[in-house]
This record gives C-alpha cells, sequence and structure tokens, in this order.
C-alpha cells in the first residue's frame, strides 16, 4: 500500500512525497513503539570511532532535519540517524532553531533503545575564512554534549570543496582547525566526539579527493561520501573499492544506492563501515532498514564488518 501511494505522489508533487514518506514514518514508528506491539530492533553492532552501533544501518541527513522524529526512528530498525543539516551562522546562533533541535534529541535520549546521534553541522559563510570558521566552532560546541558524532558537512551545493578544483589552502586551513577545536572541546568536557567530513560525488572517482587526504592528514575521525545521480551500482561499488584504499585507518560512511539487503552487503564488502538511507526509506517505507538488518543477519547475508 505504501509504494502505491508514493508512486501515485510522484507523478503530482515530489514534495508531496517527502510529507507522505515523513507523516508515514512517524505514525509507523509511534504504533511500533506501544507496548503491545513493541518489539526490539534488529542487532549487528559495529564499534568504530569509540562508539557502539546497534547496527550498520542509519538514516541520512535531510529526513529528520530538526530530531522531531528521532524518538521514533528506533522501532523501525536504524541503528544511528544524522539530524540537520544545522547551517549555523553568529547571527541564528540565539534563533531558537538550536534549542528546539537539542530539546528534541534529550527527548529522544530518554527513550530506551534510542538510535546514535549524528548532528549533520553546515555554515550559512560560503566562503572559507575566519567567519566560517567561527561558526563551525560555535556549532560544535552547542551540539557537543548532544551528539554521539558530528559532521562538517561539506556536499551541500555550492560549498567550495565541491568544486572540481578545491580551493586547497582553504581546505588546509579548516580542516586542522576543526581538529583543533575538536581536541580543545575533549579536554574542556573530558568528553570525546567523533568529528568527521561529508562530502558528495557526482562522477566517477579516477583518482583521490583532496578532501579525504587533508581530511586524513589533518586527523579527524572518519569521512561520510555522498553518491549522487551514479546510475550503476557496479560504478559505486568500484568506486568505494578506492575509496578504502584512500581513507585508509578513516572509517568510511556511505550515503546513496542503497534499496536492498544485496545493496548494503555489496557495499560493506567493498569496504563502507556504515552506510546511510533517505530514497531507499522515501521509496520503500519506513522499515527497509529493519529489512536490511535482518537479511543481513541471515545465513544468506552473512559477513564481518
Amino acid at each position: 500500500m505504501y509504494r502505491h501511494f508514493i508512486r501515485l505522489l510522484q507523478h503530482i508533487d515530489q514534495t508531496l512525497v517527502y510529507r507522505f514518506a515523513y507523516q508515514w514514518t512517524r505514525i509507523s514508528g509511534i504504533l511500533t513503539s506501544l507496548p503491545f506491539v513493541k518489539t526490539p530492533p534488529p542487532g549487528k553492532p559495529v564499534k568504530l570511532m569509540g562508539l557502539e552501533f546497534p547496527n550498520p544501518v542509519g538514516l541520512a541527513a535531510g529526513f529528520d532535519r530538526d530530531a522531531r522524529l528521532l524518538k521514533w526512528l528506533a522501532p523501525t530498525g536504524f541503528g544511528f540517524v544524522e539530524i540537520g543539516t544545522v547551517n549555523f551562522s553568529r547571527e541564528n546562533e540565539h534563533s531558537g532553531e538550536c534549542d528546539k533541535i537539542i530539546a528534541n534529541i534529550e527527548r529522544a535520549r530518554n527513550k530506551n533503545g534510542h538510535p546514535l546521534i549524528g548532528i549533520s553541522l553546515g555554515s550559512l559563510n560560503e566562503t572559507p575564512n575566519a567567519r566560517m570558521l567561527d561558526d563551525y566552532r560555535e556549532a560544535m560546541a552547542v551540539f557537543w554534549h548532544h551528539a554521539d558524532y558530528l559532521v562538517i558537512n561539506l556536499s551541500r551545493p555550492g560549498c567550495f570543496a565541491r568544486s572540481p578544483d578545491p580551493a586547497n589552502d582553504a581546505l588546509k586551513m579548516l580542516l586542522p582547525r576543526l581538529r583543533q577545536y575538536r581536541d580543545e572541546m575533549a579536554a574542556r568536557h573530558g568528553t570525546q566526539v567523533p568529528v568527521l567530513v561529508k562530502l558528495a560525488l557526482d562522477k566517477q572517482c579516477n583518482e583521490q579527493p583532496l578532501v579525504i587526504r587533508l581530511t586524513r592528514e589533518a586527523g579527524l575521525d572518519g569521512v561520510i561520501v555522498a553518491f549522487e545521480h551514479w546510475r550503476s551500482r557496479e560504478q559505486v561499488i568500484s568506486c568505494i573499492r578506492k575509496l578504502d584504499n584512500w581513507t585508509s585507518s578513516l572509517p568510511l560512511i556511505v550515503v546513496g544506492g542503497v534499496r536492498t539487503p544485496e545493496d548494503a552487503e555489496a557495499y560493506f564488502k567493498a569496504g563502507a563501515r556504515l552506510v546511510q538511507l533517505f530514497t531507499g526509506l522515501v521509496e520503500q517505507g519506513p522499515f527497509v532498514a529493519k529489512k536490511i538488518v535482518t537479511s543481513l543477519l541471515s545465513n544468506k547475508h552473512s559477513y564481518e564488518l
């Protein structure tokens, strides 16, 4: 029934597709949280970056932007959820948006069995300069106690890091300073919060992206790679193998193209440590993560992460 409605809405208005998927996910999460129907989400724990993910299938940033869905997502099978992107600036620091997100996160944390929480951070300043650094530093400080990990989102359209020849000096300035802020906050608060960098790939990767090399050299904690507009799964898998080699010891999280257990298994075998869904949820419904993890746990899809 869900897929029938989605196909119908796709012919009417694409904005309705997301709204329908969002509300259906919310209702499904509420219903499966009721005591007489509640079932534990499937577990395939993954230890990574000092964290233990309940399973390796997560929800990508952009679906639950303000964490209003967060407390209902664990029963649907997601092992981790990325909130945001929160586009931060000193000017909107006191707008109330961050306070609402934090309140929603804390409500979710009060429920048993919540997924791990990542927060995707962006800057409204387009130029990599002191103001952008201030934005990221303030955003990290605001959300430090409320996230299991933080993401510096360099994947959004218009971001300087997405240009074919990104400014080498800008990245060399930005990424080590982010590592410095991470270390300062960890020392100040006595808590470790991994900081990852997210980039987007929309073409074949014949050479190592500069962002990956500089993220590794800066000593940050991981890389999230979003595959956008790739038509061939085999091309994506081939690229993941290269990325696994380029990232070396950095954890690799892959976003894009995961719709089936076979997709997820192929990505893991190629080198991804975790995967994130977005379109797969919208197209197939809120329990797609549960179906994927359950299938991966079966003998048919046995593998080691």
